[in-house]
């Protein structure tokens, strides 16, 4: 979307406050926001593995008893068994 940054049409001049009122309108204010509520930062593999471990605590231990493996490959594996 394109914006009007001044009623006078002055060029490199910005009225802050009309600027915020048509990103309020077009809804791209509140986009940011859910976004930023719903996606807050992006986890390490080990950080979501620790997290989330107790939604397949039995078969996870089984795979990490038998075959030793990297953060990424037991967040792999815990999607897996979260998705059977």
């Amino acid at each position: 979307r394109c914006l009007k940054p001044n009623d006078e049409l002055i060029p490199d001049y910005f009225n802050p406050v009309m600027i915020a009122d048509q990103l309020r309108c077009a809804g791209v204010l509140e986009a940011v926001r859910v976004s930023r509520v719903g996606y807050p930062q992006r986890y390490l593999h080990q950080h979501f593995v620790e997290r989330y471990a107790i939604l397949a605590r039995k078969k996870l231990a089984q795979l990490q008893r038998f075959q030793p493996k990297t953060s990424r490959q037991l967040c792999q594996a815990l999607l897996r068994c979260i998705a059977q």
